[in-house]
């Protein structure tokens, strides 16, 4: 059914059962570690490099929550790109097993001064923390200078802790997963019959067909779509060199969707995997050709393909409040919502809103501007806004 491209998956799932084991062999080192750390007194928080530092890597391969987000492969993409310094707080001591840690990104911007963000350009980046006391220790030792940050953000996937009273609500999402634990029949039955399966079945009789990869030309393909779609919501795309860095940097877990008819790209998608779960991360589409059911096609693609690569869940990624159809999309796909609220510290007032009007002005004009203008205009502006 589908077209392979350039890579084949080569089974990202292999050695669960080992991950499982180290799991819980870490979770019995964390135990003896803070009863001994709360025999000496408080917890002391210690900045590593999580690229350079040998345990990170194991670290998020067996914890729990961590996710791509966390990986050291996107962590090299946003410094390759961006410039950004990932940096991570942790009260296990030099030369021990990790068993907490809160990775961010420190942005150096002349636009938007200096900030922490956990991190940039991600959906989510959740506190890899089990106990409140070493919560407490972490983001107490983060709001301790508040002149060397103009602020710090955390992007939890889950609720915050009490330890984090101190961080105030700055931006709110919806996040959107699909179990894939059931069988593929009826994952499909749980789509909706009008907006989904049926725009399935008309993409194949109108000759639509799918690939997948990570070549250079599936990614110009991707571009070229993503520049038509962002311009049409009247925002600058992202620099192709961060898709690049993105593809070079996570290497088989980073993969393109495209769907295409009679060789012309209709939709394409980028995905990114990692241990059990793949993330639909970026989308776009040739909006003159929606009707041929290009998008509902591919991203049947993309779930039948997961679930039969052993995945159990696939995050839809976050979607704004306020964009309605997005929303609806991705619930007539059977995906649970499950709100993702974004803290700072300090509070700031003013956070921008798609509502605002001088955003909305912006977006017009964008919406307006020349292709060959609005490329170098995200070149030039992301790395400020991450």
């Amino acid at each position: 059914m589908t077209q392979k491209a350039a890579l084949e998956f080569s089974g990202s799932l292999d050695g669960r059962e080992r991950n499982d084991a180290e799991l819980e062999w870490l979770l019995c080192v964390s135990s003896a570690s803070r009863a001994a750390s709360k025999a000496h007194g408080p917890a002391r928080v210690y900045s590593i490099d999580p690229l350079s530092d040998p345990r990170w890597e194991r670290f998020i391969r067996v914890h729990p929550r961590a996710t791509v987000f966390h990986s050291r492969a996107w962590l090299q993409a946003l410094k390759q790109c961006y410039g950004y310094l990932p940096v991570a707080f942790t009260t296990s001591v030099p030369h021990e097993k990790l068993r907490n840690a809160v990775v961010f990104c420190e942005v150096q911007s002349w636009l938007t001064r200096r900030r922490l963000v956990s991190l940039p350009f991600s959906d989510h980046c959740e506190p890899l923390m089990d106990d409140p006391e070493d919560a407490q220790a972490i983001l107490s030792h983060l709001t301790q200078n508040p002149r060397r940050w103009r602020y710090v953000e955390i992007r939890p996937r889950t609720g915050i802790p009490s330890s984090m009273s101190l961080f105030h609500k700055s931006e709110s999402y919806c996040l959107h997963l699909l179990d894939l634990s059931a069988d593929l029949e009826v994952i499909f039955q749980g789509m909706h019959a009008d907006c989904v399966r049926r725009k399935i079945r008309r993409a194949r009789r109108e000759g639509v067909t799918c690939e997948r990869g990570n070549s250079a030309q599936l990614l110009r393909d991707f571009y070229d779509l993503q520049v038509a779609t962002r311009k049409r919501h009247g925002l600058p795309p992202q620099p192709l060199a961060w898709f690049e860095a993105l593809a070079q940097c996570l290497g088989q877990d980073f993969t393109i969707w495209i769907a295409r008819r009679n060789e012309t790209p209709l939709a394409s998608m980028i995905t990114l995997s990692f241990r059990e779960q793949m993330v639909y991360k970026y989308g776009a589409s040739d909006a003159i050709h929606h009707s041929l059911g290009s998008v509902p096609l591919l991203m049947a693609e993309i779930i039948e393909h997961a679930k039969g690569h052993g995945y159990r869940e696939l995050n839809l990624g976050r979607t704004a409040l306020d964009h309605e159809g997005l929303l609806r999309f991705k619930d007539h796909l059977g995906a649970q919502r499950m709100p993702l609220v974004y803290r700072r510290y300090p509070a700031e007032s003013g956070v921008a809103s798609p509502k605002n009007l001088r955003l909305r002005i912006g977006n017009w004009a964008l919406a307006r501007m020349p292709e060959r203008l609005l490329v170098p205009l995200g070149e030039l502006l992301y790395r400020h806004v991450g």
